[in-house]
């Protein structure tokens, strides 16, 4: 067997340049473009990968609040998690076997606070949180 490296750029990372210039306004240009790629990253009104992923979360926590205002509030702090599937089922994350059960004659009480947000769910499934 062969010991093979291979480095980008054909030198091993420690003796590649972070910029291209020699001079202090070449590197400030450099940080200054990195930091606006990251930030067009991680923007969430972007319409790549990550500000969908950013939306969605978003959306979920907005979820998990309207279920907690629909219930009383000790089983309104059992509810860890909840999305909308694309066929419409509401699934709600339990933090205990004992609390998903309780959630689940709550099922109809859920669907209808969804509704009343403006988002249509046909049915809801409970699950236990895994934390």
């Amino acid at each position: 067997m062969h010991n093979v490296s291979f480095y980008y750029n054909n030198g091993p990372p420690e003796r590649r340049p972070l910029y291209t210039g020699n001079d202090r306004k070449s590197q400030l240009r450099h940080i200054f473009m990195t930091i606006k790629r990251l930030e067009n990253l991680l923007n969430p009104n972007e319409d790549g990968d990550l500000g969908e992923i950013i939306r969605h979360a978003q959306d979920m926590g907005e979820l998990v609040q309207i279920l907690q205002r629909s219930l009383p509030e000790d089983a309104a702090a059992s509810v860890r998690a909840a999305n909308i599937r694309d066929d419409e089922e509401l699934v709600v994350l339990a933090a205990s076997p004992a609390w998903a059960a309780k959630l689940r004659f709550e099922a109809e009480r859920l669907i209808a606070a969804v509704r009343e947000s403006g988002t249509d769910v046909k049915s809801c499934t409970v699950r236990v949180s895994r934390d």
